[in-house]
């Protein structure tokens, strides 16, 4: 049974709301959390699937970013699936969390439709960057407390088996860090990716990188401009960062949204904007060669 539904906008919100699915996965079991983008079989309908899986969960998690209100407001009735999943689960009276993300408020009731104005009334929980863990756990002590919840199947007497594997990986976690933490990842120099839209050509992009001790800066060079790297964070092979600029023969700035992995020699990159979520790999560029 899927316990927990994450309620989320693709252009707004999708890092987010991939980043709390894993961890609530973790925390309760993968069967017990709903994510549409990967639960959702192939051939489903959407709006089916997504009404009858509201009708098992006891908790709907309704990740609201800084253009929440206005993607609302841009779809017509009937057209907006994130208003009928938060419209469904204050019908059947679940548990509703707002999760504020990106530096998000919560929306006037004013402003909103009237079937969703009582989610103004629900206390909310902000999610920072700078602060995920801790704010993860505070969204965490209130979800266990939710009516109808159920925690990740384990027995009683496997518990304390496990504790004492995850003390040992803790353990040693703690001597790798100590041992790397003087060598953040090999990242800084120039890198080319080949990154693709589902339906849209290839593009490429160039990052250059400056790597430090936990973070990243530099530049990333589009096929509309270049911009600067700002929020940029490394975390193990794990990085990520923010991009802001005018496109060309464009007025108004792009926000592009950067998650990416250091696998072997290569990034693993995954963007998201407006337009939707681009994926590629970056590949260093051999000096003297620019490829």
């Amino acid at each position: 049974m899927s316990n927990v539904f994450i309620s989320y906008r693709r252009a707004d919100t999708a890092p987010y709301a991939g980043r709390l699915c894993d961890r609530l996965s973790t925390l309760f079991g993968s069967d017990n959390v709903f994510m549409d983008v990967q639960d959702i079989q192939p051939g489903q309908d959407f709006a089916q699937a997504i009404q009858e899986t509201i009708a098992k969960c006891h908790v709907l998690i309704a990740v609201i970013g800084p253009r929440w209100l206005e993607n609302l407001k841009q779809r017509g009735e009937g057209q907006d699936f994130v208003e009928d999943e938060i419209d469904e689960a204050l019908r059947k009276n679940l548990t509703v969390i707002p999760v504020l993300v990106n530096g998000a408020s919560m929306p006037d009731s004013k402003e909103i439709p009237e079937n969703l104005q009582h989610l103004c009334h629900r206390q909310a929980v902000e999610i920072r960057d700078s602060r995920f863990d801790d704010d993860f756990a505070q969204l965490a002590k209130v979800l266990r407390t939710a009516p109808g919840i159920v925690m990740s199947g384990r027995t009683h007497a496997g518990r304390w088996k496990w504790l004492a594997g995850a003390a040992a990986l803790i353990a040693l976690a703690v001597v790798l860090f100590f041992l790397m933490r003087s060598r953040p990842p090999e990242l800084s120099g120039a890198w080319i990716a080949e990154m693709h839209k589902k339906g849209q050509p290839v593009y490429r992009i160039r990052l250059d990188l400056v790597a430090g001790e936990g973070t990243v800066s530099g530049t990333v060079e589009y096929p509309t401009g270049k911009a600067v790297i700002g929020n940029g964070a490394i975390a193990g092979p794990k990085i990520t960062f923010q991009t802001v600029h005018t496109p060309q023969f464009e007025s108004s700035p792009a926000t592009i949204h950067f998650e990416a992995e250091v696998v072997g020699t290569s990034i693993h990159l995954t963007s998201v904007d407006d337009n939707g979520i681009a994926t590629g790999i970056a590949h260093r560029i051999t000096p003297g060669t620019g490829r």
